[in-house]
């Protein structure tokens, strides 16, 4: 029984001792898993490590596209800036290139060759339009040498930087005139012979109200002044006799207060005898015989200020709503919201059927183009004047220093004596205007 012990307690090491040996195996296997293990955690620290730093750079490359999609957008809105620019640039090029092609081609008149009443033979201009005129009253003071020069077919005048040579005008071309003036009446008595000849022809009107100032002394009252552009514009219509107020200027008494109610009383009586207003304010300072004369004789007399420009402009608009004129300056520099820049000689104006008419296609010069368009009136501006000023080209056949109006602010009249000394010399049976 003790051997059947030991042999069983034998097999019981034996046992034992595989028991132990496989335990070992088991530590060992277990070592190689916690191992295994921790690189796993090694391995997943370092993905979590590059995920996190890939989450990041996402971020960034979304913050980034963002960016570059404003970027984008800014990009393509200053695109279709520059697009829109370049187009606006491309059709002034066209236009300023038709512009400089039609004065390529275009004078506003033809020369050609006349017979003087003493029988000599003289080279002159032939225009389309006469300006009659900026420099001097034709209409309230020289309409008998005017009508006697319109019968004889030409005039002439001394050229502007030689006054002893003449430069001759023919009519025989002429088929509009623009007058300027502060006392038309003659125009009533004339008309007849000016229409007879089948020309066109509307009225600078220039109706001023400085009475009590004083500065128009050779006018007739306004009361006058107003009746005869009533009957004016009943013999030849209120679209071509246009109410000028011009210039504007202003005193310590004479606010922009106190001329706009001048000038409302004036529009409550012309309403109906005229389609258009126009006005521009005073230039003292440009001219040196303006700013002598009103010195000595009207020192309290000034121009507008910037602000006082723009609040007449803004009260006149508003006053207008009820007048209902068309409202335009002459030969301002600023522009005015609401003010169209005037045409003074308004080549549409004198034409009876817009831009396809007799007179535009009178003007030498002119053609249409490929498609048989007529250049725009904007396009045959006078080249002489100041750049600012919208006028048709014309001839004027005025004289400086001839006008007795003798109004202070005038910049076309020297001394009023020389001035008064003129006009009593002059024959009207002479070929120009004194000078």
């Amino acid at each position: 029984q003790h051997s059947a012990f030991s042999i069983q307690h034998s097999a019981l090491i034996t046992q034992h001792s595989s028991l132990v040996t496989r335990h070992s195996a088991l530590i060992i296997q277990h070592s190689a898993f916690s191992i295994q293990h921790s690189a796993l955690i090694t391995r997943h620290s370092s993905l979590s490590i590059q995920h996190s730093a890939l989450v990041t750079r996402h971020s960034s490359l979304i913050t980034r596209h963002s960016s570059l999609s404003t970027h984008n957008s800014a990009l393509v809105t200053r695109h279709s800036s520059l697009v829109t620019q370049h187009s606006a640039l491309i059709t002034q090029h066209s236009a300023l290139i038709t512009h400089h092609y039609s004065f390529m081609q275009f004078r506003g008149w033809d020369k050609t060759t006349i017979a003087t009443r003493e029988g000599t033979f003289v080279e002159a201009i032939a225009p389309v339009i006469i300006s009659a005129s900026r420099a001097t009253d034709i209409p309230a003071f020289y309409m008998p040498w005017f009508i006697d020069r319109l019968k004889a077919g030409y005039c002439s005048r001394p050229e502007r930087y030689n006054r002893q040579r003449l430069r001759y005008v023919s009519f025989e071309n002429v088929k509009a005139i623009v007058f300027w003036s502060k006392n038309p009446e003659s125009l009533l008595r004339c008309s007849a012979e000016i229409e007879r000849r089948g020309l066109e022809w509307v009225v600078q009107y220039t109706l001023n109200d400085y009475g009590p100032e004083g500065l128009e002394p050779g006018v007739p009252d306004l009361g006058t002044r107003i009746d005869t552009f009533m009957r004016l514009a009943d013999r030849i219509g209120p679209d071509r006799v246009i109410w000028r107020f011009d210039p504007l200027m202003l005193s310590r008494e004479l606010t922009v207060e106190r001329l706009l109610e001048r000038m409302a009383n004036m529009a409550g009586k012309l309403r109906g005898y005229t389609r258009k207003l126009v006005f521009s304010f005073v230039d003292i300072e440009r001219y040196r015989r303006v700013h002598a004369r009103l010195a000595v004789a009207h020192p309290g007399m000034r121009e507008f200020t910037e602000a006082e420009m723009a609040q007449f402009v803004s009260r006149l608009l508003s006053l207008n709503e009820l007048w209902g004129f068309s409202l335009a300056s002459c030969a301002e520099e600023s522009r005015f919201v609401g003010i169209a820049r005037n045409r003074c000689i308004d080549g549409e104006l004198l034409s009876s059927t817009g831009k396809k008419s007799p007179l535009l296609a009178a003007l030498p010069g002119v053609t249409p183009d490929l498609f048989g368009n007529m250049p725009s009136w904007d396009t045959l501006k006078d080249p002489g004047q100041r750049s600012a000023c919208g006028c048709t080209v014309s001839v004027d056949i005025g004289g400086y220093g001839t006008c007795p109006h003798l109004c202070a602010y005038c910049y076309a009249n020297d001394r009023n004596d020389r001035v008064l000394q003129r006009f009593r010399d002059h024959d009207s049976s002479s070929g120009s205007l004194p000078w």
